[in-house]
């Protein structure tokens, strides 16, 4: 239900993850790695580059800090930004590329809005990513991310 309301209506689902947030400060419960990326995805889903940026950005100074790549994370989200503010073929790119890499993301509750995003953008079994190393993509991703939300600003 969480995912379907994800897709369906990104108001309702950025004011569920705005709630979640509170409940967590109230009880008190680390905000962990994976609901952060549910949060950025939510931002993303939104159609909001700034904020989406500005907490990639913090998410993955965490990631690294904590040793770990990010780079699915950040396809993901930007596939799901791109898909929002009408760039298929960006979100086609990326999302290949995601999908390419025969991995899982650090949080699994996000594979399911990855099979959602999948069925949305009619991702065809052609990978328009071509040959180009993973590490690349990512950081052709995060470019995008940020004149897009330069340009929202």
């Amino acid at each position: 239900m969480i995912v379907q309301q994800f897709m369906d209506d990104p108001a309702a689902a950025r004011a569920s993850c705005a709630a979640m947030i509170q409940a967590h400060a109230l009880l008190r419960v680390p905000f962990t790695e994976a609901w952060q990326l549910y949060d950025i995805a939510v931002k993303a889903n939104a159609g909001d580059a700034p904020a989406t940026a500005s907490a990639m950005n913090t998410l993955l100074m965490e990631f690294r800090h904590n040793g770990v790549d990010g780079g699915l994370e950040v396809l993901l989200v930007v596939a799901i930004l791109a898909w929002r503010l009408g760039d298929a073929n960006r979100a086609r790119r990326y999302f290949a590329a995601y999908r390419r890499s025969g991995q899982l993301p650090n949080s699994l509750g996000i594979v399911s809005v990855s099979r959602r995003l999948r069925d949305a953008i009619n991702l065809e079994p052609l990978d328009p990513t071509g040959s180009l190393p993973l590490a690349e993509i990512v950081a052709e991703a995060l470019s995008w991310l940020h004149t897009a939300a330069s340009a929202s600003s």
